[in-house]
């Protein structure tokens, strides 16, 4: 089975960064889409953090996550002192 034939047209819409996500599609689809595209780009970032050994540390002064922040906000990127 190819892999358009196995994910759903609006699936692979959404996933792809050369195709939009469809006209026909309403506000709130689209809006999913876009969140779910940046919780994947989060998680993502995170897994490359874990590759280089970052993971778990304030990307702006360096200072370790507690635990319990990392087990509810996996993705963090920042200490309580530089989160947005």
């Amino acid at each position: 089975m190819s892999e358009s034939e196995s994910v759903p047209p609006v699936t692979t819409a959404i996933l792809s960064e050369d195709r939009p996500v469809l006209d026909h599609e309403g506000t709130d689809e689209r809006a999913e889409a876009v969140r779910l595209r940046a919780e994947l780009d989060d998680v993502e970032s995170a897994l490359a953090r874990l590759d280089d050994g970052t993971y778990g540390t304030c990307q702006v002064c360096g200072t370790a996550l507690a635990d319990e922040f990392l087990a509810s906000s996996p993705q963090a990127t920042a200490c309580a002192d530089h989160r947005a």
